[in-house]
């Protein structure tokens, strides 16, 4: 990626937050999220292996040059309330100033 942003420049159609469940189906989303037991980066490569190609990350990955990856600084943060919101309203959002969804690490 250059020194601007892109946006994932792809149709979203469904949003993942757990790499097992990714089938290869177009418009898959892998959010890497982190929790207190796991950190969704640890498994973007399965995801990418399992054929999504669009990432939600908080730094650059190592995957190979067709995932898309936007990179947001706390993911958390950047999730509006209801995720599904994600794609419904935009596909890629990067905006700390939404409300961390509550019960989360910053909610």
């Amino acid at each position: 990626m250059g020194a601007s942003q892109p946006a994932i420049d792809m149709p979203i159609r469904e949003l993942l937050f757990d790499s097992r469940k990714a089938s290869g189906a177009e418009g898959e989303l892998f959010l890497a999220l982190k929790t207190g037991r796991r950190d969704g980066h640890d498994f973007a490569w399965l995801a990418h292996q399992r054929g999504v190609r669009a990432f939600v990350v908080e730094r650059q990955l190592d995957l190979p040059s067709d995932a898309q990856q936007l990179i947001v600084s706390d993911l958390w943060a950047a999730l509006p309330p209801e995720p599904l919101e994600i794609a419904v309203v935009t596909p890629w959002w990067p905006s700390a100033a939404v409300p961390a969804k509550p019960g989360s690490k910053n909610g």
